[in-house]
């Protein structure tokens, strides 16, 4: 067994698998055609494992990142307005609201990616 599942001539192979999303049966039936151990198989299905959900949560956070950002500015430009100017022009009102629920889905679609990215089916291209 190799230090890492990293270092396993295979690994490549068999994350490209998980990240396409082959279910588990499949990675491990190519694991053992080619001679790998179980406990080797499944430290190596787990760390590609690992490494897809840590790709879904990545992509996750910077929707949160970016649904925070619009939020901020859009309560920013209302806040800069109604304090500096003392007024709202209807316009601006609208534009900085729809700014913050587009934000705000944003931020919801996040955050649930984040938390289910574990049990997402299918391949990782296919969210993105």
């Amino acid at each position: 067994m190799s230090d890492s599942p990293e270092n396993h001539p295979l690994y490549d192979a068999i994350l490209k698998m998980v990240l396409w999303g082959e279910g588990r049966e499949v990675v491990f039936d190519r694991l053992r055609v080619n001679g790998v151990e179980v406990a080797e198989a499944e430290a190596i299905y787990l760390t590609a494992h690992r490494e897809r959900v840590a790709t879904f949560r990545r992509e996750y956070h910077k929707r949160i990142g970016l649904g925070l950002l619009l939020i901020a500015v859009g309560l920013g430009v209302l806040g800069c307005s109604w304090f500096g100017l003392y007024f709202i022009h209807g316009r601006l009102l609208w534009i900085c609201s729809a700014m913050m629920v587009f934000g705000l889905w944003k931020l919801i679609n996040g955050v649930i990616g984040t938390l289910t990215a574990g049990t997402r089916p299918g391949s990782v291209a296919d969210d993105f």
